[in-house]
């Protein structure tokens, strides 16, 4: 774990060094980060496997969302919950990603008729909703309208939330760790932290 740990902050000061190179080369903050990790794991030759499970490393990981959500919540500008953009946001969050949920989940049906329904839905929470932190310099480029900018970063923020819910009972019933006589039960806590959670933002 010292190791993990003393690595890990060594390329953090790295990338802090280089970011204005980084920048300049357009390399996704993330990417370099994620092959900083291949790199690293394959000259220290540890198994990284059990940090994984480590609570430190949750510990970790959630401080680390909760300083890129706080980031992103202060580049939303106006009031209420959605900046001052609540018709587009609705219509995009609980209309379009959805819409965009139950697109993905068809078309994986049909490419892949062998495949279970909560494979399927774990597969399109993964992959549709849009999340900016690997390229938040397209919500900060000039050339992009203001407002645009500021509604994918309105949009990016809750989607996560509102798909999380969805996607954790996928992953039970895939596990086979959650009966179905209980998803009336777990929807409904989840409906109550969405809702608690949209005012506590």
């Amino acid at each position: 774990m010292l190791t993990f740990a003393v690595v890990g902050l060594v390329v953090g000061i790295a990338y802090c060094l280089g970011s204005r190179l980084i920048a300049r080369l357009r390399l996704a903050g993330p990417l370099v980060m994620t092959v900083s990790g291949i790199v690293v794991t394959a000259i220290v030759h540890e198994d990284l496997t059990e940090l994984l499970y480590a609570p430190a490393t949750e510990h970790t990981v959630e401080l680390i969302l909760a300083l890129l959500l706080f980031v992103d919540a202060t580049e939303v500008r106006g009031r209420g919950l959605f900046g001052g953009e609540g018709p587009v946001a609705t219509r995009l969050l609980f209309v379009a990603l959805p819409l965009s949920l139950l697109a993905a989940i068809l078309l994986g049906a049909a490419l892949l008729p062998a495949t279970t329904i909560a494979v399927l839905v774990v597969a399109a929470c993964v992959v549709v909703p849009t999340d900016l932190a690997p390229a938040s310099s397209i919500v900060h480029d000039p050339r992009l309208p203001l407002r645009v900018r500021r509604i994918l970063n309105v949009e990016s923020g809750y989607n996560d939330g509102i798909v999380a819910p969805v996607f954790v009972v996928a992953l039970a019933l895939l596990g086979g760790e959650l009966q179905r006589e209980d998803l009336v039960d777990l929807a409904e806590v989840a409906v109550v932290a969405q809702v608690d959670g949209l005012f506590l933002s």
